[in-house]
């Protein structure tokens, strides 16, 4: 995906040139990155799956079993036992299924993919930063500059093919609190580990487009708001 290859070099640049910068300029202490799991899916897609099963006899899966991936890198100042963290996060995701229901004659094939793209600003409470144990809150909020998704679904009989589309588009604000522990290796690296909770819930009206039906409009939502875990490893300088 072009927006994921886009963020990779974001982070590879990140790498190579933001130590120096920060030596020479001082403006952050820490660079963080990580990766971030947890996202829940897009309720209207779980919706339609549904529908479809219930009308088609199909068995297709909702979106445990979809793909997704999100990658984060933040700056970070101290501030006493307090950090301020300026992050960016990528997020992708996709769904393909295929059922068929042989009594019925009525196979279903369905494709889903997002990308989000989110910055924010946290705020953290670290209760032992010289340990080699840091436990730490936090929380802030987050600027969903970016949302995406493109639904397609085929549904065939032996009479007829339905093609389906739709695409969401949207941004809006969230925010998150967190709680986690970073183990510090050494005088400049550490691990860490953090457990979220996000609530962002977006909805709006999208033009769905049928080859039978026609085009109709339809109430579709992207909710984010749910747990989710992130693994990390940080460069003090």
């Amino acid at each position: 995906m072009k927006c994921l290859l886009i963020f990779k070099l974001f982070v590879i640049a990140g790498i190579m040139f933001f130590p120096y910068i920060c030596l020479s300029y001082k403006l952050i202490d820490e660079i963080h990155f990580f990766h971030v799991n947890g996202y829940p899916s897009m309720q209207a897609a779980n919706d339609n799956i549904e529908l479809i099963n219930s009308q088609a006899g199909t068995n297709l899966k909702d979106w445990d079993d979809v793909y997704k991936g999100s990658f984060a890198i933040e700056a970070k100042k101290k501030f006493g036992k307090f950090d301020l963290g300026l992050i960016v996060e990528y997020s992708s995701g996709a769904l393909k299924d295929n059922k068929k229901n042989e009594e019925m004659g009525t196979a279903v094939n369905l494709y889903q993919d997002w990308d989000v793209i989110a910055t924010g600003i946290n705020s953290y409470y670290n209760f032992n930063r010289d340990g080699k144990w840091n436990p730490f809150i936090g929380g802030g909020p987050i600027y969903y500059a970016k949302i995406k998704s493109k639904t397609k679904i085929d549904i065939s009989t032996d009479f007829f093919l339905e093609k389906i589309t739709s695409t969401y588009t949207d941004n809006g604000w969230g925010f998150s609190a967190f709680a986690g522990i970073q183990w510090n290796i050494d005088d400049h690296w550490s691990m860490d580990f953090l457990v979220n909770y996000t609530w962002a819930n977006f909805k709006k009206t999208i033009i769905v487009h049928d080859s039978i039906l026609g085009d109709y409009p339809l109430d579709a939502e992207a909710n984010f708001s749910g747990p989710g875990i992130a693994l990390g490893v940080s460069y003090k300088f």
